[in-house]
This record gives C-alpha cells, sequence and structure tokens, in this order.
C-alpha cells in the first residue's frame, strides 16, 4: 500500500509540474503575440502618418 501511495504523489506532482509548464509557456506566448502586435501597429502608425516614434508614442496628438 506505501508504493501505492508514492506512487500516486509523484504523478499528482508530475501533473502539477506539467500544468505549470505549460501554462508558462502559454503566457509567455500570448505576452510575445501581443507584443509584436504593439509594435506591429506602431510601425503602421508611423507609416501611414509619417509621424516620429516620439510623437507616435504620445497619449494626445
Amino acid at each position: 500500500m506505501e508504493i501505492e501511495g508514492r506512487m500516486g504523489q509523484m504523478c499528482n506532482l508530475s501533473e502539477g509540474v506539467y500544468n505549470d509548464g505549460f501554462n508558462n509557456g502559454s503566457d509567455n506566448g500570448v505576452n510575445a503575440g501581443t507584443l509584436n502586435q504593439a509594435q506591429a501597429d506602431l510601425q503602421n502608425l508611423i507609416e501611414s502618418t509619417g509621424w516620429s516614434l516620439e510623437k507616435a508614442l504620445k497619449k494626445e496628438h
């Protein structure tokens, strides 16, 4: 019975480590995608308006 209990604990631990890794990887992918989109949007704004980077980053135009 002790071996079965230890195996159950190890499986639960492995599942937790897997889930943490998956969630962190997924979050990093979402963050990278958001950053890439923001960069593309900023580049498009600069190219379409002819504004400088400083002006494009200002809150008020």
